[in-house]
Order: C-alpha cells, then sequence, then structure tokens
C-alpha cells in the first residue's frame, strides 16, 4: 500500500522475479520529464516519453506473479507485462485502473527477443479511461485470458497483434470474455 509520485521511468519494476504480489498502490508520474543526460544505453535511461514516467508496475522476466487493485495515472503504460525467458509466466492482474495513460495494459514480449511470448497470464476485472492510444495491447500473445475488461473514453479499446520485430510462436491465442 504505497504512493509513487514524480517519477520518469518505473514506480515499481519487477525484475527476474518468481511470486510477486503488488497490492493496493496508486502511481501519478505528475508529468516528471527525463533526467538530464538520460540515454536509451546507459543509466540514467530515457522513458518511452519523455514528458511523464513509463510504468505504474512493470513485470520484467517476472513469473506467477499478481498485480491487484492498483491505480495508474497519467504514464506511458499502466501496467506492463514484458515476458522474456523461459519459463517467466503465468502472470496475472486483478482489479487494476488506468486513468489518463497512453496504454492502459501491455503485455509484450523483450526486445532483443530471449525465446518467450506473454504466455499463460490472466487480465481480470481491469478498467482503462481515457487512453491516448489503446486500452489494452497484446503482442502475440501465447494462451492469455481476459475477463471482464472496460474502456471507456479511449481511441482504440484491445488491440491484439502480431509483433512482427520478433519470431512467432507456434501456438498465438487468446481468449476473450464480457469485455466493453
Amino acid at each position: 500500500e504505497n504512493e509513487f509520485y514524480e517519477f520518469h521511468r518505473h514506480a515499481i519494476n519487477y525484475q527476474s522475479s518468481i511470486r510477486a504480489l503488488v497490492a493496493r498502490n496508486y502511481c501519478h508520474s505528475r508529468n516528471y520529464p527525463d533526467l538530464p543526460g538520460a540515454s536509451t544505453s546507459a543509466p540514467p535511461y530515457k522513458s518511452v516519453d519523455g514528458a511523464r514516467g513509463d510504468d505504474c508496475i512493470v513485470f520484467y522476466k517476472t513469473g506467477d506473479s499478481m498485480a491487484i487493485i492498483n491505480i495508474a495515472e497519467t504514464v506511458n503504460a499502466g501496467f506492463n507485462n514484458i515476458t522474456a525467458s523461459v519459463g517467466y509466466r503465468n502472470n496475472k492482474f486483478f482489479g487494476n485502473i488506468a486513468l489518463s495513460t497512453i496504454t492502459g495494459m501491455q503485455w509484450t514480449p523483450s526486445t532483443p527477443f530471449d525465446g518467450q511470448w506473454p504466455t499463460d497470464s490472466v487480465a481480470e476485472n481491469n478498467v482503462v479511461l481515457n487512453s491516448s492510444t489503446r486500452a489494452f495491447l497484446l503482442l502475440t500473445p501465447v494462451n492469455v485470458t481476459l475477463r471482464n475488461l472496460s474502456s471507456f473514453g479511449g481511441q482504440n479499446g484491445l488491440q491484439v497483434r502480431k509483433d512482427s520485430s520478433h519470431p512467432q510462436p507456434s501456438n498465438p491465442s487468446m481468449k476473450g470474455e464480457n469485455m466493453l
């Protein structure tokens, strides 16, 4: 149970973790710009949008983890599931809210690609309000389930597509139920 303000990259970042639980947090970047001297190759790193923070919560190389009842406001992506390395899978996102984000929730393989796509993950009872590009983005998902997702006031709701910058899995699949 935390509040995060004025960050230019990630408010909460789990890397190479198993069974992480992050619950009841509030993140607002307050349009905090990149740090002076930020670059793409060395710390301090540039953010995706230099005028706001990148993510409220990011799971990177993380598996069997849950994000429950969190609120993200004015960030690039509210909730980011970057699946990398075989064995990191089965992440769950329950009851999260993204407000005024560029993308509310996104699940993507890592770049550079290291062998794993977003796999065996679940998003349930999540809401995105006023996303500027899309509420939910899934790049080449494998056995992903989306249930009770709502998007209001944004440009696009759900975008599921092949990721042309990575090899394709032999079994891409996504199941959606009760999405608005």
